[in-house]
């Protein structure tokens, strides 16, 4: 995020570079684009997921790139801004969860490695579709209210102490968790209140077995897709066409071998001016 106003965001986008450099040292540009949210934030998307098993660098070479003008007076990039930020991936971890079959898939590295039923929500209370990501936000014990949901029928109250295995997916509200009450549906049909209903074993070798950027893709789940605000899976919920559009150049970055250079799953923000 910048700290005023960009005018010439094209020259930003220029200036900006994302690469992947995988356990061999092959280095690549990481297909994707970059697309500005207002007009001093700009963020990365790649085209598909992160790379796994690598290091991603996005590298600015901002520093007295022309940015735009204020009045008569140029805005330039300050020496600060060159600079390389980098982050590592993990295996490649992406899990589909069918709301039609009650199943969840877990690929790693693109191999099918485990099958789990589930249960997501009932009507009026839909799962939403769409991906999600794995957040950092996990806890071993959770208490889930009807007051955190907003339900005011004296009816239809609960409080359910101590739920084992929460992990959340959108800041929202939407968790995978165990569900002991639920195990007559799970695998069968859907009656939770927008949460992923697992068997406990299950519940918690997610648990267990996720790292935040982990994506989650729900499909047939009959809720709304899941908003582009909502939880940093949400950019990928945009058409690839739509996001273009937020881009400057109007382009993606192209997937290209580096000759030289060193080297699941949250978009990043870019440097500030």
């Amino acid at each position: 995020r910048f700290s005023r106003d960009i005018s010439n965001k094209a020259a930003v986008e220029r200036n900006l570079a994302v690469t992947a450099t995988n356990q061999d040292g092959i280095v690549r540009g990481v297909p994707g684009a970059w697309g500005w949210l207002d007009n001093r934030s700009v963020v990365f998307r790649p085209r598909t997921w992160w790379p796994g098993n690598s290091t991603i660098n996005i590298t600015s070479k901002l520093d007295n790139a022309v940015l735009g003008k204020s009045g008569s007076t140029y805005v330039v990039g300050s020496t600060a801004l060159a600079r390389t930020y980098s982050f590592l991936t993990g295996n490649s971890v992406v899990i589909e969860v069918d709301g039609k079959t009650y199943q969840m898939i877990v690929f790693i590295d693109g191999v099918k490695r485990k099958i789990f039923p589930v249960s997501l929500g009932a009507a009026d209370w839909e799962t939403s579709n769409g991906v999600k990501v794995i957040s950092a936000d996990k806890e071993p014990l959770h208490t889930y209210t009807s007051a955190a949901l907003g339900i005011t029928d004296p009816d239809d109250q609960y409080v359910m102490k101590d739920v084992p295995w929460n992990t959340r997916l959108t800041p929202t509200g939407e968790f995978i968790h165990a569900a002991p009450w639920a195990y007559s549906r799970i695998g069968s049909w859907n009656g939770s209140h927008g949460c992923t209903n697992m068997f406990e074993a299950d519940a918690k070798w997610i648990y267990d077995n996720t790292v935040p950027g982990d994506v989650v893709v729900y499909s047939n789940a009959k809720g709304q897709t899941v908003e582009p605000w909502n939880g940093p899976g949400g950019l990928w919920n945009i058409p690839w066409a739509r996001w273009l559009k937020k881009s400057a150049l109007h382009s993606a970055v192209p997937d290209t071998s580096a000759a030289t250079g060193s080297g699941t799953t949250t978009p990043v923000e870019s440097a500030g001016v």
